[in-house]
C-alpha cells in the first residue's frame, strides 16, 4: 500500500465503539487525499479479554478491509510503545503515517488518573515527526458506576416529604399506642426500644422515595426522640451523657439504614431501566421488521422510542446516502434553534456525540448521537431530554446503541430495497426475454404459414393451376393459422391484463352447457381431424363470468388439440356433488410427467420444454389459473389411468337449471 502522500492509521481495541474511529480514519483519509490503515496491538491483556471482546477485535479488523483499509495485527508488550514504533519504521517506507485516529477513555481511579495514558505518550513521542494524533473520546466498556453515583440527592418531591412525616408521626403514635395498651408498668416497653420503630421508618421512607426523605425521617425521629422519651421529657436536650451518646447513635443508625434504603432503590430502579432498554432493543428490531420502507421503520421506532424513553426524539437524515448536509427530518414537526442546529452540523460534520451531556459550551436539551455504518454516515439522532428526568451513567451508552442499532437497520433496509429491486429488474429482463423467444418463434410460426399458403395461392391462380380443392385448402390452412396467431396474441394480452386487475369479472347465473357450445362452434375448424364428444349435465346454473370461462374452456380444449394425433377423440363431460361442478376435458395423448402436472400453469412454462414443434407461448394454462382463481374455482391436470390427460375446472357455487324448473 505505497503511498507518498502518506497514511493515516487507526489504533483500533476492543471497545465496540472502535468501528467509529474508523469511519473517522476513512473520512480524514480522503479529506486528505491518502490511504488509510489499522492497527491493533495484541498484548498479555489480549488473552484476558473475554469471547465477546475477541469477536469485537475481529469484526474490527473485518470491517476495516470491508472498507478499504490495510490492517495490521501486532504483538507487543506495551501499546503505546508498538505504535510508536511502527510509526517510526514507517517513515523509512513508501508508506509514512502522517496522522493517527486513537480513542480516548475516560480514566477511573486516582492512580490511573496519574499515570501517563497512552495517547500523551504517543503525543509526545510521535509531535517532533510531525504526525498529527486525534483523539476521540469513548466511554469505558464495562463502567461500573460508584455507590454514590446510585444516591440521588437531587431526587425529592412533595410527596416524598410528606411520606417521611406520615411514616415518622406513625411510628411515633405506634410506640404511644403500645405503652398506652401495657397496664404494668414494670412491662412497659423503654425509650431505647422505642428507637425500633423510628429506624423503620427511615428504611421504609428511604425505599420508597430516595435518600433525601430518608434522611428527612431519620431527623424527625431524632427530634422526636430526644424531645419526648429523653429526658428533660417534652424539652430539647439530656441529663446524662449516656443519653447524648444514645441519641448520637440512633442518628448515625437512621442516616446509615436511609442511605443503604435509598442505594437498593436506586440500585433495583437501575435493573429496572436495563430490563426496559434491553426489551426497548429488542422492540426496534421487532419493529423494523415489520416495516416495508425506510420511511416507515423510522416512523415504527419513533414511536417506540418516544412511549418507553418518555422523550421526544427526531432522525436527521441527507437527501441521499452521500450527500453532505442533512436536510430531512423526522417526524417533519421537529424545529431546532439556532444553537441546537449548531450542535446537529457538528455531530454530523466530526461524527461525535453533541448536545446534552456531551459539549459543556452550550445549554441545550437536546442530545445528538451520530448514526454511523460501515458504508458512511446514516444520519443523526437527537433526544430532547426533558430537565426533570434524571440520567445515569448508562444513558449515553444506550444512546449510542440505539444509534448504532438505528443505523444498521436503516442500511439494511436500503441494501434490501436494492436488491430487491435488482432482483425485481433481473425478472423483468429474463421475462422480456422469454416473451421475445416466444414471439421471435411461435408467433412468427403461424405468420410463416399464413404467408406461405397465401402466396401459394397467389402464384398457382396465376398460372392457373388453383383447382378448387388446392384453394379450400390453403384457405383452410390461412385461416386456421390466423386463429391460432389470434389466441396467442390474445393471451399475452389478458395475462396482462388479468395480473394488473384491469379486468372485471361479472358473475352471474348460467346453463352448465352454454359456455361449452360457444367453444364447439369457434374452434369447429381446429376440430376437424379430432371427434368432440361432449357429455355435459346441462340441468345444473353455474356461477360464472361467461366470456371469461369461454376462453378458460377454449385455451383447455386449444391445449388437447395440439397435443393429440389427428384422429384421437376429445371429451368433454361434467360432474356435479356438494362441492360444486366440474368441467373435465380429456385427451388421449401422451400425457404429463407427474413432476410437471402442477407447473404447467406457470407462465412460460412451455419454454422449458425441448419440443419445439408444438407452437405457443405458453400463457394459455396460465390465464386459465388466473381467471378460476379471480371466480373462486380451480383447475388442474392429471393423468388418465389408462392414457392420456384430464383437466378438471372446478365451480364452487351451483343449482338446478331454473329454465328447465320453469319449462
Amino acid at each position: 500500500m505505497d503511498d507518498p502522500n502518506g497514511i493515516v492509521l487507526a489504533c483500533i481495541d476492543s471497545y465496540p465503539k472502535s468501528k467509529t474511529l474508523l469511519r473517522i480514519a476513512a473520512n480524514k483519509a480522503a479529506e486528505k487525499n491518502c490511504s488509510w490503515a489499522v492497527i491493533y496491538i495484541e498484548t498479555a491483556a489480549h488473552y484476558k479479554l473475554n469471547q465477546e471482546g475477541r469477536e469485537q477485535v475481529l469484526q474490527c479488523l473485518k470491517l476495516a478491509e470491508e472498507m478499504g483499509a490495510k490492517t495490521f495485527h501486532i504483538e507487543g508488550k506495551n501499546v503505546a510503545n508498538s505504535i510508536i514504533s511502527f510509526a517510526t519504521e514507517s517513515k523509512k517506507s513508501h508508506s509514512p503515517v502522517k496522522y493517527i485516529v486513537m480513542g480516548k477513555h475516560s480514566k477511573d481511579g486516582l492512580l490511573t488518573r496519574l499515570r501517563c495514558s497512552i495517547i500523551r505518550k504517543v503525543e509526545k513521542n510521535l509531535s517532533h515527526h510531525g504526525i498529527e494524533v486525534q483523539k476521540v473520546p469513548i466511554s469505558l466498556k464495562n463502567y461500573i458506576p460508584k455507590w454514590f453515583e446510585r444516591l440521588s440527592f437531587k431526587d425529592i418531591s412533595i410527596r416524598g416529604i410528606i411520606f417521611a412525616f406520615i411514616s415518622v408521626f406513625g411510628a411515633y403514635i405506634l410506640s404511644e399506642s403500645l405503652q398506652a395498651s401495657i397496664p404494668v408498668v414494670e412491662w412497659r416497653i423503654n425509650s431505647y426500644n422505642v428507637t425500633a420503630f423510628f429506624l423503620i421508618a427511615c428504611v421504609i421512607t428511604s425505599l420508597r422515595h430516595g435518600l433525601l426523605p430518608g434522611l428527612l425521617s431519620a431527623i424527625l425521629g431524632f427530634t422526636i426522640m430526644n424531645y419526648f422519651y429523653v429526658p428533660p421529657l417534652h424539652r430539647f436536650g439530656f441529663e446524662h451523657f449516656g443519653d447524648g451518646i444514645s441519641l448520637s447513635i440512633f442518628l448515625f443508625a437512621a442516616v446509615m439504614l436511609s442511605i443503604m434504603g435509598s442505594y437498593s432503590r436506586a440500585s433495583n430502579e437501575a435493573l429496572v431501566n436495563k430490563e426496559k432498554r434491553s426489551q426497548l432493543l429488542y422492540q426496534i428490531n421487532r419493529i423494523a421488521s415489520e416495516a416495508h420502507s425506510k420511511k416507515h421503520a423510522l416512523l415504527l421506532i419513533h414511536d417506540e422510542l418516544e412511549k418507553v424513553l418518555g422523550m421526544k426524539v427526531a432522525f436527521f437524515m441527507p437527501g441521499n446516502f452521500n450527500q453532505p448536509i442533512i436536510n430531512r427530518v423526522f417526524p417533519k414537526d421537529i424545529k431546532l434553534i439556532e444553537t441546537d442546529q449548531k450542535l446537529l452540523n457538528n455531530c454530523w460534520d466530526k461524527i461525535k456525540t453533541t448536545g446534552f451531556g456531551a459539549d459543556r459550551q452550550f445549554k441545550t436539551k437536546w442530545r445528538f448521537e451520530p448514526m454511523v455504518t460501515a458504508h458512511g454516515e446514516i444520519g443523526v439522532m437527537g433526544i430532547e431530554i426533558p430537565s426533570h428526568i434524571k440520567l445515569d451513567s448508562s444513558f449515553g451508552r444506550l444512546c449510542f446503541t440505539i444509534a448504532d442499532q438505528v443505523a444498521s437497520i436503516t442500511e439494511r433496509i436500503d441494501l434490501t430495497y436494492k436488491i430487491n429491486q435488482a432482483q425485481i429488474t433481473a425478472e423483468k429482463e429474463q421475462l422480456r426475454s422469454m416473451l421475445l423467444s416466444s414471439v421471435s418463434h411461435d408467433l412468427k410460426t403461424p405468420l410463416a404459414s399464413i404467408i406461405g399458403a397465401l402466396s401459394v395461392y397467389e402464384r398457382m391462380d396465376k398460372s392457373k393451376k388453383l383447382t378448387p380443392d388446392i384453394a379450400k385448402e390453403l384457405i383452410e390452412t390461412a385461416l386456421n393459422e390466423a386463429q391460432r396467431l389470434d389466441s396467442f396474441i390474445t393471451n399475452i394480452l389478458d395475462i396482462t391484463r388479468i395480473e394488473s386487475g384491469d379486468i372485471e369479472f361479472n358473475l352471474q347465473w348460467e346453463c352448465s352447457l352454454t359456455p361449452v357450445e360457444a367453444v364447439r362452434k369457434r374452434l369447429k375448424h381446429r376440430l376437424n381431424n379430432h371427434e368432440l364428444i361432449i357429455d355435459v349435465d346441462d340441468s345444473k346454473d353455474i356461477e360464472m363470468d361467461l366470456m371469461l370461462t369461454e376462453q378458460v374452456l377454449q385455451n383447455v380444449l386449444d391445449n388437447a388439440i395440439k397435443y393429440s394425433q389427428k384422429g384421437n377423440e376429445i371429451k368433454i363431460y361434467s360432474q356435479s356433488n356438494k362441492d360444486g361442478y366440474s368441467y373435465i376435458i380429456r385427451d388421449y395423448g401422451i400425457g404429463i410427467p407427474p413432476e410437471k402436472l402442477d407447473a404447467i400453469f406457470d407462465k412460460y412454462e412451455r419454454l422449458k420444454h425441448t419440443d419445439t414443434v408444438v407452437a405457443g407461448t405458453g400463457l394459455g394454462l396460465a390465464i386459465c389459473k388466473a381467471i378460476m382463481e379471480k371466480q373462486n374455482g380451480d383447475i388442474y391436470a392429471r393423468n388418465h389411468p389408462d392414457i392420456g390427460v384430464e383437466f378438471v375446472i372446478s365451480f364452487p357455487k351451483t343449482r338446478k337449471n331454473t329454465v328447465l324448473i320453469a319449462a
